[in-house]
């Protein structure tokens, strides 16, 4: 125990006293603070667009006076922890609109940003950990056995009863306290620019999240100290070592992510967005197609308007005055349209549902072909952890926002909102089949801008769902990454006790 305290001291003075890692600690904690940086303000800047939309949607929803112009917009906040795992929170939209004559489907609002700024706009911390603390961890660790075997010093350690288990352990444990330092700086600095930040919030589950977070960053880090120790046990120059630890950061990082990115697209093929823009438009024209050979046929009798305007499908929306005959006609073609629209509608959905299917499935092969990367497990647990993985974010909000319409619609119904309230606020009894019968005031009095307001407060409301405090399969993933540093450690500490700790040049 005396000989591991003894080396495991020495390791860390080694490193603290190394301008190597000094100098990278040093442009990691800067690079850190930078990339912290600007992830907060992006974050910041979403949450006031998010905050205008919320005034937005109120102002539209207090202002409806017909069914027709019942637009409910569902606003995905965006998530404070993308600062740390960003996955897909700002890539696939922040808005769905829930109306009858539109498909639920993600806007995206636009952003004003830094372009200075932009090289760090991808850098969520755990892709920062990822990229920087894995090249920066090889650096550090990939010649430390290789060059005391080099000098001559690794030989005279041996010469004093020191056990090979105990020296790679106190080597491994040393080099992972030393790397922890500008780690836990990193997060530090981000726990206390959002503590402070009086725009920023985060719940007691999500400090609890990002410490896990935190968690596999360092357990990801260890996997790199462990590669490093495997390779510097193996080779006997300290040049040598470093060149194979940038050699294998390269193949990790770059060549083999990228290589199964080609194949899986290569040869899991997926439709692109302008084929299913293409099938969308076919399966609109169908809608259409059929509206047209199923709606009433509108007889040849004098038809005029005071006000009236169409939405899509060329279904009415707003008629103040017609004939009353006109009225019922218009009445047939939402009582006929409608139906047809929302069954058409479906077969839209399905055709979006089955691309995202196709997607979720390519991405999960690539995510099989990736697993044994640790930063490929790292960035999914991040972003499962801080539900901003495409599943997470994307297809569940999808599937929820289709149900919430489902009751929409039913709400309607209920209210009599497919019959003459779809479209006027005219009383059937007002109604006239001549227009010279009606009185002369007729246009201002039922004009569009003298409508009462409706009432919505019996209306479902939009419940994101819930989410887990650390859910399953990220669990999953980060027993992978633990797993992975228990086979290094062992074939690292095999490699090493039967290792020559003398220089066989």
């Amino acid at each position: 125990m005396n000989h591991f305290k003894i080396l495991f001291r020495y390791e860390l003075l080694q490193h603290i006293h190394s301008m190597k890692f000094l100098t990278m600690g040093i442009f990691a904690v800067v690079f850190g603070f930078l990339s912290i940086y600007v992830q907060t303000m992006d974050y910041k800047a979403r949450k006031n667009i998010y905050d205008e939309e919320i005034i937005k949607a109120q102002q539209t929803m207090s202002s409806a006076t017909l069914y027709s112009q019942l637009n409910i917009p569902i606003i995905v906040p965006p998530n404070p922890l993308s600062i740390f795992a960003k996955g897909v929170d700002d890539k696939v939209g922040s808005k769905i609109n829930i109306s009858v004559l539109d498909v639920p489907q993600f806007e995206n609002a636009a952003q004003k940003k830094n372009p200075f700024l932009d090289i760090f706009d991808s850098f969520d911390l755990s892709m920062l950990v990822h990229v920087l603390f894995s090249v920066m961890t090889l650096f550090l660790v990939a010649d430390t056995i290789a060059g005391e075997r080099e000098e001559g010093t690794l030989k005279q350690t041996f010469s004093n009863s020191v056990l090979k288990s105990q020296y790679f352990l106190a080597k491994y444990l040393g080099s992972l306290v030393i790397l922890a330092i500008p780690l836990t700086i990193i997060y530090i600095i981000a726990s206390l620019m959002i503590l402070f930040d009086p725009i920023i919030t985060l719940t007691a589950v999500n400090w609890l999240t990002v410490l896990m977070i935190y968690i596999c960053s360092l357990v990801f880090v260890s996997i790199y100290i462990l590669i490093g120790l495997c390779i510097s046990a193996r080779i006997n120059t300290s040049s040598l070592a470093s060149l194979s630890g940038l050699l294998v950061w390269i193949i990790l990082v770059f060549i083999y992510p990228n290589a199964t990115r080609y194949a899986v697209n290569t040869f899991v093929r997926i439709p692109s967005n302008d084929e299913v823009r293409a099938q969308i438009t076919t399966l609109t024209g169908e809608i259409e197609e059929e509206l047209e050979s199923k709606l009433p046929k509108q007889e040849q009798r004098p038809v005029s308007y005071s006000w009236y305007s169409n939405g899509n499908y060329n279904m009415p929306t707003i008629i103040s005055v017609t004939q009353k005959y006109n009225f019922e006609y218009n009445l047939a073609c939402i009582q006929t349209g409608i139906p047809i629209v929302l069954t058409g509608q479906e077969g839209i959905y399905q055709a979006m549902r089955e691309f995202k299917r196709q997607y979720a499935h390519q991405h999960k092969i690539a995510s099989l072909l990736n697993r044994c990367l640790p930063g490929h497990l790292l960035t999914e647990t991040a972003s499962k952890m801080a539900g901003t993985h495409f599943q997470k974010r994307d297809l569940a909000i999808m599937n929820s926002a289709r149900q919430y319409r489902s009751q929409i619609l039913d709400y309607i119904r209920s209210k009599n909102g497919f019959g003459y309230a779809f479209f006027t606020q005219m009383p059937t009894h007002a109604m006239k089949d001549d227009w010279n019968q009606y009185p002369d005031d007729v246009s201002s009095l039922y004009s569009p801008n003298n409508y009462k307001k409706l009432s919505f407060d019996d209306m479902p409301v939009y419940h994101a769902q819930s989410r887990n405090i650390i859910p399953k399969n990220s669990i999953i993933d980060l027993c992978a990454l633990i797993m992975i540093n228990i086979v290094l450690f062992i074939c690292g500490a095999f490699i090493f006790i039967r290792s020559d700790v003398r220089n066989k040049d």
